[in-house]
């Protein structure tokens, strides 16, 4: 829950307030790449702690969790269509790591939500099933003497 949230203070830093940002000439690859891989670094971490999330934590907890990956990629598709319906120009760089960016969000939230899923799958059918015991007592006919 937390990346997640650090993830949109990001992305809201990154494409809105820096509007513009291109890197240094020359080096646009250089900058690609460590932007790419700082995003891979981001959606391993992510789900490394999502599986301890879903392991040990209660199901308003996991899916508190899977709402909040839904606001990066929510706010990276904003960006997205700020420059697609020309409220915002983004420079070609900054384009190509939104798209990336709403890419991986997408992933981390489908991922988020399906294990979700999985794991109240997983609660609900222990908490419908009820083990009922019935004692029963020997029937015989009311006349005959028991013993």
């Amino acid at each position: 829950m937390f990346l997640s949230v650090l993830a949109a203070v990001g992305i809201w830093v990154f494409f809105i307030r820096m509007r513009g940002w291109a890197p240094p000439a020359g080096e646009e690859a250089s900058y690609s790449t460590y932007f790419h891989w700082l995003l891979l670094a981001f959606l391993a971490l992510q789900l490394t702690m999502l599986v301890f999330a879903t392991r040990d934590g209660t199901t308003g907890e996991v899916w508190l969790d899977t709402i909040t990956s839904l606001i990066p990629m929510l706010l990276a598709i904003y960006v997205l269509a700020l420059h697609w319906g020309h409220h915002a120009e983004l420079p070609l760089e900054q384009l190509r790591y939104a798209k990336s960016v709403s890419i991986v969000m997408a992933i981390d939230f489908l991922v988020d939500f399906a294990i979700t899923l999985r794991a109240q799958r997983a609660v609900i059918p222990n908490a419908t099933k009820a083990v009922v015991t019935v004692q029963a007592e020997p029937v015989g006919r009311p006349d005959s003497p028991s013993k």
